[in-house]
């Protein structure tokens, strides 16, 4: 601290704190005096009874207590008027049309085969029939199959009431294709929930499972295609250390991982209802890598019949990926590579949902490959691969879903309004039934659900 010359006052005592401002919590007390002339200006320096102190002014715990309870009336509140004025509300969904998106009332219990959790409609059919027909979507077997002697283990069924979601009305953004929307129905209390398939403006049909809409083909986005996914079957983690497979086969480890299943579109969430199966290849598959051994390579091949694809992992010295795709008693029809920063991906997603191949790598798309009637697998269960070449990878989970198709047939001209159709095609009405379309008038807003349902890796 320097001060001009002819300084003849007294020693100063200054004293700065922040408590003044209300939030404080240091307090300092400074005192100066003054020091004989050095170059034409005179040095104040700092008195020897300097005091820096704290004082501690930190609320008591009853203090922010009150402070959190009056941030969460005055959120509840908040929410209230929303609900109160009709731009939010909440609702219980009371069918099963848009399984697995959003649940109905349902059963539940476990297999007691394999262990897996199985889900029932409750509000479709009765449980005695349900229970008759139900198949596990893990193991293939029939809930009534149950051996005498298995019968004690098998865990008893409960029943459960259907998601909870909320209606945001008043429509703060246009709608758009895959939204879901709450709409009023004609002779039929409350709000039903559907998906956006089809715009103003547009024709909309499907041939072959795949939607068209004034005869562009419209595949369903990722984000869509986990919402609407059904799993098969998942594996590793059951020791905690993970699925390990290696090229070398050491210490009883395998070299190679196989799925195969004839896919068809039969759900064992509607086990009661009468359901006209037909092949599917509509499959997502998700790979989480934990650890890779330094120049491992492996392979992971989906293939339904001669048709399918390869996609191969190097870990070596610059990593990369490359791919091909299978066709019939042709060449490959499509193939690549690409080099890779870093190591080996923590994640891959390999998609075949509407005719379409997708490569993911830690959520980045690496290609997609769409193929025609000509290329696609039918006729033909889907055979899911993955083969350790060289080195050793751990897994810390891997898992297989299928996305049910939408059933052939469907002819709907939105004119000025939208069409809409059930993520559940074996028991939703919509407009499937004679081309039916709905107004805007009819949608009174879009919904969210309560519960995590989008990234359930799951999804």
């Amino acid at each position: 601290m320097r001060a001009c010359n002819n300084f003849n006052g007294p020693r100063v005592g200054a004293v700065v704190s922040a408590t003044q401002a209300g939030w404080g919590f240091l307090s300092v007390r400074i005192g100066v005096e003054r020091a004989p002339q050095q170059n034409g200006w005179e040095i104040v320096r700092p008195r020897e009874d300097t005091r820096i102190f704290r004082r501690s002014r930190m609320a008591s715990p009853v203090k922010r207590l009150g402070r959190s309870l009056v941030l969460i009336a005055i959120g509840v509140l908040t929410l209230d008027q929303l609900a109160l004025q009709g731009l939010m509300t909440p609702i219980v969904v009371t069918s099963g049309s848009m399984f697995p998106t959003l649940r109905g009332p349902h059963w539940k219990s476990h297999c007691p085969r394999c262990g897996r959790e199985l889900l029932w409609d409750a509000a479709w059919g009765e449980k005695r029939t349900t229970l008759i027909r139900a198949v596990c979507p893990g193991c293939g077997k029939r809930w009534a199959e149950v051996q005498p002697g298995e019968s004690a283990k098998a865990p008893p069924v409960s029943q459960h009431s259907g998601d909870r979601i909320l209606v945001f009305r008043g429509l703060v953004r246009p709608v758009q294709r895959w939204d879901l929307a709450a709409i009023r129905e004609q002779n039929i209390p409350g709000l039903v929930v559907k998906r956006v398939v089809g715009l103003p403006g547009e024709k909309v049909y499907v041939k072959a499972g795949l939607l068209y809409c004034n005869e562009v083909p419209m595949r369903r986005p990722l984000p869509v295609q986990w919402e609407m996914a059904r799993l098969l079957t998942r594996c590793g983690n059951e020791d905690g250390q993970g699925l390990v497979l290696s090229a070398d086969g050491v210490d009883k480890k395998s070299a190679e991982w196989a799925y195969s299943r004839r896919l068809t579109t039969f759900c064992p969430y509607h086990p009661a209802a009468d359901q006209a199966e037909r092949l599917c290849a509509n499959v997502l598959w998700s790979v989480c890598v934990v650890h890779g051994e330094p120049g491992s390579v492996f392979t992971m091949s989906a293939k339904f019949g001669d048709c399918g694809i390869e996609v191969t992992w190097s870990a070596g010295e610059h990593p990369s990926v490359a791919w091909r795709i299978l066709a019939q008693e042709k060449p490959p029809l499509f193939q690549g590579r690409r080099e890779l920063r870093g190591t080996i991906p923590r994640r891959i997603v390999l998609s075949s949902v509407d005719r379409r191949w997708m490569l993911l790598m830690d959520d980045t798309c690496l290609f997609t490959h769409d193929w025609d009637d000509d290329g696609s697998p039918k006729d033909a269960p889907v055979v899911l691969r993955l083969t350790v070449t060289r080195g050793e990878i751990r897994l810390r989970e891997m898992g297989v879903w299928w996305v049910v198709p939408y059933p052939d047939g469907l002819v709907a001209d939105a004119g000025d309004g939208f069409v809409l159709l059930g993520d559940d095609p074996h028991i939703s009405l919509d407009s499937r039934q004679g081309g039916r379309r709905w107004r805007r008038e009819d949608v009174v807003g879009l919904v969210r659900p309560l519960r995590l349902v989008w990234g359930r890796w799951s999804p």
